[in-house]
């Protein structure tokens, strides 16, 4: 069976669109059945194809289940994270209605501990869209996922501190590029605490407070 789901996934490229619509209708009908899932996952991280991304926003219940789990997989093994991440966060932005489940699978503590303990910046400002982007669907919440999620934001009050500091000793250490490329990472990093932050306080506003303190 998984070299007929690589085949089908070689044809879903094809440029003879016949071919490619029979591919796609083939691995639609797979899918239903819970097949092809963590195949297309990969091969969505390793080309970023629009056609795997559409069969993989149109995932339902109770398939969640293999995406989520392919995705944690995929986080945990250092695979292709950053594409890992923008995918995950493509199918929320389609609103499945699985949505309010995330904070319920174990991927969810698994994308707050890669931010916690992440060194890069655009793992970590792509991860903190993405959970600003969940959190208005899951307002139903274990006290346990909660208080992890208080302790990433935290966290990441004290890398965007940190980062502001070693930009500003290096200062002098970078040419005209390389400052730009840092005032632009820097910025792009507030604007994802920022928006963490807008939702957070709109959802668990008691709780936010009662944490800073």
């Amino acid at each position: 069976m998984a070299g007929s789901i690589e085949k089908l996934i070689s044809l879903m490229e094809s440029l003879d669109s016949l071919t490619s619509e029979d591919a796609c209708s083939s691995l639609r009908t797979l899918m239903l059945d819970g097949q092809g899932i963590g195949r297309l996952v990969e091969y969505y991280c390793r080309s970023q194809s629009i056609r795997a991304l559409e069969l993989l926003c149109n995932v339902r219940q109770p398939h969640q289940k293999i995406l989520l789990d392919k995705i944690k997989e995929q986080i945990v093994g250092k695979k292709a994270v950053l594409s890992t991440i923008i995918l995950l966060g493509q199918i929320i932005q389609k609103e499945p209605g699985w949505l309010p489940l995330v904070p319920h699978h174990s991927v969810f503590p698994t994308l707050l501990s890669h931010i916690d303990d992440c060194d890069d910046p655009k793992e970590i400002i792509s991860a903190l869209l993405l959970m600003a982007s969940i959190l208005p669907y899951c307002s139903q919440m274990t006290d346990s996922a909660l208080g992890k999620l208080l302790e990433t934001f935290t966290k990441t009050l004290s890398v965007l501190y940190r980062r502001r500091q070693l930009m500003q000793r290096r200062a002098a250490a970078y040419d005209n590029a390389e400052w730009e490329i840092e005032k632009i990472c820097l910025s792009h990093l507030q604007y994802s605490v920022v928006q963490f932050f807008i939702i957070l306080y709109g959802i668990f506003p008691c709780n936010l407070l009662g944490h800073l303190k």
